[in-house]
């Protein structure tokens, strides 16, 4: 690890235990501190343990302060007034700076998915046309203004918003789409990609994913939800995890049953989606990565941010499974 990460990362585990003490207790900042410690020292064991138990704490807090937001009814839209062919139901997709500004990865995303759309209208979300969407507290906006919400919590406050207002598909900018987008992706009242349970380090345990969050506009899980980070951000001023948007849906799911219902009747789908990203460091060689074409996933989660698998050539300099993807995968392969 160079000087310059051990500094930024002492830097932000400082910041964190500070602002956890301010904000919470002693007790999270002591658990999270430790949880990033042993993830650096790669005990991974270890980390999961305060992990566990920092979510464990993180849940507890949503409840004992925001009971009233998961269990009052909330209004649910006439059929007549929202029905909308599935045909035609929107795609939203969020870049706050604007596609045009993202990472070549990103843009190569918000392609494949306007590519496979179908005639499902793909909206991109930014800084500058999210207000002709939606209407957002005004208190929201000022602490986004004051760095209070950062970007990435800001997104989750907008598709919830979205999602309960217009319903669609929400699909994050760094999902790539191998082909055309499956009707029953917009068919039922909720949708999200789903695989069998396992302990990922997260509360969905594989039952969703929020990068991939669809259904009708008075499905009652976007309304809560919605309702949730209204509420919360009115009296918090920062995140309490960065995963709390799962430990939201979690609690949800704990207090209402139609929600829990809704998540457990979506069947697996997309399974392989972290699959793609794993191989992008491989050479490149015709047919690699046809097995996973060839497969039932259609959305694959690719991240801009995970360098390692980021380099277009190897070490023996060959080009890379990355090098292909940037291209279109028009390198000898058969997609």
């Amino acid at each position: 690890m160079g000087e310059n990460r051990v500094f930024r990362v002492i830097k932000k585990i400082s910041t964190d235990f500070f602002q956890d003490i301010k904000y919470y207790s002693v007790k999270l900042a002591l658990l999270r501190t430790a949880e990033t410690i042993f993830q650096i020292l790669r005990l991974k064991n270890v980390s999961r343990y305060f992990q566990t138990k920092k979510t464990a704490y993180v849940l507890e807090y949503l409840k004992s302060h925001y009971d009233y937001v998961f269990t009052k009814s909330v209004n649910e839209e006439s059929k007549s007034e929202r029905e909308t062919s599935i045909f035609n139901k929107p795609i939203w997709i969020c870049w706050l700076d604007g596609i045009e500004h993202a990472p070549l990865l990103v843009q190569k995303c918000v392609s494949s998915i306007k590519k496979n759309a179908g005639n499902h209208p793909v909206n991109i979300i930014t800084q500058d046309n999210y207000t002709e969407f939606v209407t957002l507290p005004e208190y929201i906006m000022e602490k986004k203004e004051k760095g209070l919400i950062g970007a990435a919590h800001f997104s989750d406050v907008l598709r919830v918003c979205l999602l309960a207002q217009y319903g669609g598909l929400w699909l994050d900018a760094t999902i790539y789409c191998k082909g055309k987008l499956p009707d029953n992706y917009f068919e039922n009242d909720f949708f999200t990609c789903k695989s069998e349970p396992s302990d990922v380090g997260c509360v969905s345990k594989n039952q969703w994913t929020t990068f991939c969050l669809g259904g009708n506009q008075d499905c009652i899980i976007f309304q809560v939800l919605r309702n949730f980070f209204f509420e919360y951000w009115k009296t918090e001023d920062c995140a309490i995890d960065y995963l709390f948007f799962d430990d939201a849906i979690e609690v949800a799911r704990e207090y209402l049953s139609e929600i829990n219902y809704l998540i457990k009747a979506v069947p697996y789908n997309n399974t392989e989606r972290d699959c793609l990203i794993m191989r992008f460091a491989d050479p490149w060689e015709k047919g690699c990565v046809d097995d996973l074409f060839a497969g039932t996933t259609i959305l694959f989660k690719l991240g801009y941010r995970e360098k390692q698998f980021l380099n277009e050539f190897t070490n023996k300099g060959e080009p890379t499974v990355y090098a292909a993807f940037l291209k279109d995968f028009e390198m000898g392969g058969t997609i």
